[in-house]
């Protein structure tokens, strides 16, 4: 993600699926009412763009031969700046998609904000800001491209650019800036909130200290803790989105990171997608926004706000209830004199005895939040592989046998599965494929195995990709289960 200074940028986190072993003879695939076939790339990127430019909300279609380079977030990326003369913006996006053999259903959704102009260069971004304050409005939404470096270099520096032309009339005091857009995209919006003063809008820049976004000047520092180092920043935001607080007021002291805001937001971000990343029961948050005030005497200020997919009261409950049946749980399969490796295996064996994968609404494209989640897997009983990995993480935690989760790609679908460390080495486990449900003359078949319990790399690599570098090397072949 490209962060700018005091941004407010969606947080997106990849849907992860599983693969099922089946026998597609034994289940006729459907392409539902409305679909859009295409066989090559110009053809899937022609629809997209035609979704954008006519602002639909959905569109669904069916990729043959679908391979990598069917990227649906940079063919949106790509309609936005092609479609760049347009009053209004594609805030978020998601989908949803079902595989038949090679081929692949994609159910995309659109959601769009509108703006109040647009601008390519620095000249038009103060025409339209000029042009609008006559109406004073409180906040102005202008779409702009951000790879004109003048425009970024001065978004910050137009109202006292404008205050030279303005002579006193429909002025603005003080002003401050959210800056809202997909990532990867050239395409933003920047959110000027304007404050009108009744007295030279010289002075009033003057007096400003410098406000860069909403972050209030008068908040009392010492309602927040001023954090010195990484790993503190990165507990409080973990903590909050626990807690599922609406916002987060952090107080970093100066000189962290050279005092670079956007350096700083873009770690901010990074951090909460690796939160996530290691526990992904945490991946109901639905974005965030970043709110920074400073000066060059004072601590960097930042007000972080949390958006989430579903109501806190339904979050902390499911939290609540799954935490006492992983505990249920521990106490009755973990015995005192069991050994790390045989703790591990009546962890796998529970969970794939006591869950199934939620095949139906994985082939519908319907599949809901708590299958993502250990709650799926441990309360309801039925997960997706997002599931299975959380629910393992979750008990080898109770355990306590360190573990991770690890996202890649497995026959080159997006996936998730663990890695544990026994006797001080990493091996790799993928509860999900240890589940496998096939047909076998017409007959479901739901059985349990071990080929994915502790295998190395080279063995994980048959079938399964990941970034080699992020996570730690599986060499070991002591606690394979068929040692």
């Amino acid at each position: 993600m490209k962060l700018k200074k005091t941004a407010a940028i969606l947080v997106s986190f990849i849907i992860i699926f599983s693969l099922i072993n089946i026998n597609t003879n034994a289940a006729k695939f459907t392409l539902p009412k409305g679909v859009i076939v295409v066989n090559n790339y110009s053809q899937f990127y022609s629809q997209i763009k035609s979704a954008v430019s006519g602002r639909k909300t959905s569109i669904i279609l069916y990729v043959k031969k679908f391979n990598s380079t069917y990227d649906v977030q940079k063919a949106i990326n790509q309609a936005q700046y092609d479609c760049f003369y347009k009053n209004y913006i594609v805030s978020s996006w998601g989908y949803k998609y079902v595989s038949n053999n090679k081929s692949r259903l994609l159910y995309v959704t659109l959601n769009y904000s509108n703006v109040d102009g647009w601008a390519k260069s620095y000249d038009e971004l103060k025409s339209i800001i000029k042009k609008n304050i006559v109406k004073r409005p409180d906040i102005l939404r202008i779409k702009v491209l951000t790879n004109n470096a003048e425009i970024e270099q001065k978004k910050l520096l137009v109202i006292d650019d404008l205050s030279k032309e303005l002579n006193g009339e429909n002025y603005i005091g003080s002003f401050q800036i959210n800056i809202s857009g997909l990532s990867n995209s050239k395409v933003k919006v920047y959110n000027y909130k304007l404050n009108y003063k009744e007295q030279d809008i010289k002075e009033s820049l003057l007096k400003s200290d410098n406000i860069i976004s909403l972050a209030s000047r008068n908040d009392k520092e010492a309602d927040s803790s001023v954090l010195t180092n990484e790993d503190e920043i990165s507990s409080s935001l973990k903590k909050s989105i626990i807690n599922c607080d609406d916002t987060l007021k952090l107080i970093i002291t100066k000189g962290y990171m050279n005092n670079d805001l956007k350096a700083i937001m873009n770690r901010i971000f990074d951090l909460v997608n690796k939160i996530v990343q290691e526990d992904m029961d945490l991946s109901y948050i639905n974005n965030i926004s970043i709110e920074s005030s400073y000066n060059e005497t004072s601590n960097i200020n930042l007000n972080i706000k949390f958006d989430y997919n579903y109501p806190r009261e339904t979050i902390l409950n499911q939290q609540s209830e799954v935490n006492k049946k992983a505990k249920e749980i521990i106490d009755s399969i973990i015995k005192a004199d069991m050994t790390d490796f045989q703790k591990e295996l009546a962890i796998h064996d529970y969970i794939i005895n006591n869950t199934r994968y939620d095949e139906e609404n994985y082939y519908n494209g319907s599949i809901p939040w708590e299958s993502y989640t250990s709650y799926g897997a441990l309360i309801k009983g039925v997960a997706v592989c997002q599931g299975y990995a959380s629910a393992m993480s979750k008990l080898l935690n109770l355990a306590g046998i360190e573990n991770m989760i690890i996202t890649g790609k497995a026959n080159g679908e997006a996936h998730a599965w663990n890695l544990v460390k026994l006797d001080g080495e990493w091996y790799h486990v993928d509860v999900t494929w240890d589940d496998p449900i096939f047909y076998k003359n017409g007959n479901k078949v739901d059985t349990i195995r071990y080929d994915y319990f502790n295998i190395t790399d080279s063995q994980m690599m048959k079938d399964h990709t990941w970034d080699i570098d992020m996570y730690p090397k599986c060499t070991e072949t002591k606690y394979r289960y068929d040692n």
